[in-house]
Formats: C-alpha cells, sequence, structure tokens
C-alpha cells in the first residue's frame, strides 16, 4: 500500500477534478481513495513537523490510535467530496479535522487548496509554506513528498495573486493611533508596511488618543498593489438641537433670554378653527329656527278659526313634522356650535402671548338655549 499510494500533485488533481462530472458512487469512491493516500504510510518514524506542535495540535504520531486514524480517514473522505462540491467551508473542517487526529503534509496541502478557493489567500500561503518547510524523514510515503512538490510549485503561482496594502496614518498623535480593519485592530508593526492582505473590500479605521479619527474603504482585487492614507481630524461638532414649540427660552449669556424658534402655536390654530366651526353650527342653527317658523306658518295656513280641514290633515301632519325636526337641527347647531365657538375663544386667548395678557381677565364659556359664547371681562 505505500507504494500505490496516490500523489497529491497532478494525480490528486486529475482525480479531484474527475469527481466532479461522475456520479455520487464514484465521487465517494475517488474520495476515499484520495483519502487513504492522504494518510497513507502513518508511522512513528513518517514525516515530523519541523517545529513542535502546540497544545491544540494534533497528537503525536507514537500516541496515535487505529481509531483516530479511521476516524481521519472518513473526515480526509468527506473533505474531498465536499471540495469537489464546492462546499468549501465545510471541506475546510473536515481537513483541518483530519489534521488535527493524524499530522500529514498531503492534509496541510488540500486545507489550503481549500482556503485558497475561500479566497483566504495570506492564510493559504502561510500553510503551504508549512508543508515546503517540513523535514521528511528518508522512509516518507511518496505521497508525502509530492505534497512538498506540490505545495512549493502553488506557492509560488499564488504569491502573485496576494493583494498587498500599505496604510499611512497621518495628523496629530498619528503615532499613538488605533487602527482596525474590518473591525480588527492591527499590530502597530503593520502600519506603514505594505502587508499581504486578501482580496476583498475592506474598512479601515483609525482613532487618535486626543479623539481624532478618519476612516476609509479600500477594495483589493488579486494582485492589487494599494496604499490608504488614514489623515486624522477631529470629529465635528454636533449641532445642538432646536427647542421644542413652546419650550422656556435659554439664557445666554449677558442675562437676556432668546425665545425659541418655532413654528404657528398649535393652541392659535386650533382656536381658529373652533372659532370657525362654531360660527358655522351657529349659521346651521339659524337657519333651522328659520325653517321651523317657516313650516308652522304653512301649517297654521290651512286651518281657520273653525278649525282644520279634514283633507288638509295629511299636509298639516307632514308640515309639523318638518316644523319639529329643524327645531331639533336648531337646538343640535346652537349647542355644538356654541360650545366649539367657545372653546376656539378659550384657545385663542389661553395661548401664545395671549396667555399672559388674559390670564387675569377671568374667561368662561357658557351655553344656553339655542346659544352659547365667553362671558369676562376683557
Amino acid at each position: 500500500m505505500k507504494n500505490s499510494a496516490l500523489s497529491s500533485g497532478a494525480r490528486g488533481d486529475s482525480l479531484t477534478r474527475g469527481m466532479a462530472g461522475g456520479s455520487r458512487s464514484s465521487r465517494k469512491f475517488v474520495a476515499a481513495t484520495v483519502a487513504t493516500a492522504l494518510i497513507a504510510a502513518q508511522s512513528p518514524t513518517s514525516a515530523q513537523p519541523q517545529t513542535p506542535p502546540g497544545p491544540a495540535q494534533q497528537t503525536p504520531s507514537s500516541n496515535i490510535t487505529d481509531e483516530q486514524r479511521a476516524v481521519a480517514r472518513a473526515a480526509a473522505a468527506a473533505g474531498v467530496d465536499l471540495l469537489q462540491q464546492g462546499r468549501y467551508a465545510e471541506a475546510l473542517d473536515r481537513f483541518q479535522r483530519a489534521e488535527s487526529l493524524v499530522h500529514a503534509p498531503t492534509h496541510l496541502l488540500y486545507i489550503a487548496r481549500t482556503q485558497v478557493k475561500l479566497g483566504q489567500l495570506v492564510e493559504a500561503s502561510e500553510t503551504y509554506l508549512k508543508v515546503t518547510r517540513e523535514v521528511l524523514p528518508p522512509d516518507a510515503p511518496r505521497a508525502f513528498v509530492d505534497a512538498q512538490a506540490s505545495a512549493a510549485q502553488e506557492s509560488k503561482e499564488l504569491d502573485a495573486r496576494i493583494p498587498t496594502l500599505l496604510i499611512r496614518v497621518e495628523g496629530n498623535g498619528a503615532s499613538d493611533a488605533t487602527v482596525t480593519m474590518d473591525g480588527t485592530p492591527l499590530p502597530a508593526a503593520m502600519i506603514g508596511i505594505a502587508a499581504p492582505v486578501n482580496p476583498g473590500t475592506h474598512a479601515l479605521r483609525a482613532v487618535g488618543k486626543d479623539g481624532t479619527s478618519a476612516e476609509s474603504r479600500v477594495k483589493l482585487s488579486s494582485g492589487s498593489r494599494e496604499t490608504v492614507v488614514l489623515q486624522l481630524r477631529a470629529a465635528e461638532p454636533t449641532p445642538a438641537p432646536a427647542p421644542a414649540p413652546g419650550a422656556p427660552t435659554s439664557p445666554v449669556p449677558g442675562g437676556e433670554a432668546v425665545p425659541p424658534q418655532s413654528g404657528p402655536d398649535l393652541g392659535k390654530v386650533l382656536g381658529w378653527i373652533g372659532v370657525g366651526v362654531g360660527v358655522a353650527g351657529l349659521a346651521v342653527g339659524t337657519a333651522f329656527v328659520a325653517i321651523n317658523r317657516t313650516k308652522r306658518t304653512d301649517a297654521n295656513a290651512l286651518c281657520s278659526s273653525n278649525g282644520c280641514p279634514l283633507s288638509s290633515k295629511p299636509q298639516i301632519q307632514s308640515l309639523d313634522q318638518q316644523a319639529d325636526n329643524a327645531a331639533t337641527g336648531a337646538w343640535v347647531g346652537y349647542v355644538a356650535g356654541g360650545a366649539l365657538l367657545a372653546t376656539g375663544l378659550v384657545l385663542l386667548f389661553t395661548s401664545g402671548e395671549a396667555k399672559k395678557k388674559d390670564a387675569p381677565s377671568g374667561l368662561h364659556p357658557w351655553i344656553g338655549a339655542g346659544a352659547g359664547g365667553v362671558a369676562g371681562e376683557f
């Protein structure tokens, strides 16, 4: 099995490309085959990282159990299948899990390739570097040797695609300013140096200790070289909100008060509306009074001193009914009109400056039979 292990270079690529057009069962078979190659010939004397792994990294090969190898193989197979389906985030998760269980340069190679698909070019470059810098033992599997060769070639091609961004901060307090990119603080050592950055649109912000700040957005394309200058400036003063209508005047130096700037007094507007509608109501009531009298007169004209003729009884009853309806309308018009008129006058005399002048006058609205108004001293 060691000699028949698939390389992760050209042969691995041809296999993964063929999976895209094959059936689901064939893709699973190829994924499993590639996964077998990914962790083939793992033994205590196999590939050893150049630097010792950290606490969260893979278990030393001497302590790897058969169960861990089986799980790593299954995770790698799933990762290859997901990669061919274009589900790159899920594929990256599977490859990283496989690497955490069993270290293999082939795992790292596929992690780097998946990071490239996700646009994580900077991270992919670092992963490729780990593969190429790893010291392999003389009896390392052929798949590991091929993985290093592929990583070296793909890394060179990737380097030309990684954009660089040079950030400069200028203005008072620039040397102590805090710079963030997409909300993440950047080390001070990165400012003023062209650094590799993943392609895409990035939001930059610099904040000085004295409250000055600057913001900018930059769009980086593949292989682009951009420079952004963040010019620190003091924040613009926020204008004070205008006082609400009817708010008390605010004192100013010198002891004088400045009247608030406001629109028309709402009380006056409602007051004039009340007066207008009230007058109209009184006019309607007067009109109904006139109708009432006319109908009564017409009904009385049909009768004589000897009484009302029987033949005129229906007409007389109709005229009387119309007179009664008019009387009801007159009462409604007078009462409603009088109340509205009184309310409107009260609002006029108690709003704005009139409130100050007329408050002692003792105005009182009144409503009487068929009339209404305001009484008091003016």
